[in-house]
């Protein structure tokens, strides 16, 4: 059985993982990547993200009994990919250049951190309470 513990962490681990890693090396977040340079498709890993959402929801449409705690992690670590990408996603400007979505990316993170902990709190809450 999963913890609430585990849930919160599961949450937390890619929004740490997407801002430590842009805080100890920057400048790999300059490269393109396979699709924004091939296609031309600006693809973040908010999106990836809202993929692995998307994906639980059909697969809970069809077999709602099935892998119920694989799909609850993938939820919850989609939600966190999710997560940090929404402060930057509502501040940028359409069509802009990657130098200017680092910058925008760069100043939300205090607000992105805080986003992430009420959600993350309410993750621990409503885990705990479906315990119950």
């Amino acid at each position: 059985m999963r913890t609430p513990l585990w849930f919160m962490l599961l949450f937390a681990l890619p929004i740490a993982w997407q801002r430590l890693q842009r805080l100890i090396r920057p400048q790999s977040f300059l490269k393109l990547n396979f699709l924004r340079r091939h296609f031309g498709v600006n693809f973040h890993h908010g999106h990836l993200g809202l993929f692995i959402i998307l994906a639980i929801a059909f697969w809970l449409a069809f077999f709602p009994w099935t892998w119920r705690l694989w799909m609850l992690d993938s939820f919850v670590f989609g939600l966190g990919l999710l997560t940090d990408e929404i402060i930057p996603y509502f501040s940028s400007a359409a069509g802009a250049d990657r130098e200017t979505e680092l910058e925008i990316y760069d100043r939300s993170c205090r607000k992105t951190i805080w986003l992430a902990v009420v959600i993350d709190l309410l993750v621990g809450v409503c885990t705990s309470l479906a315990r119950l």
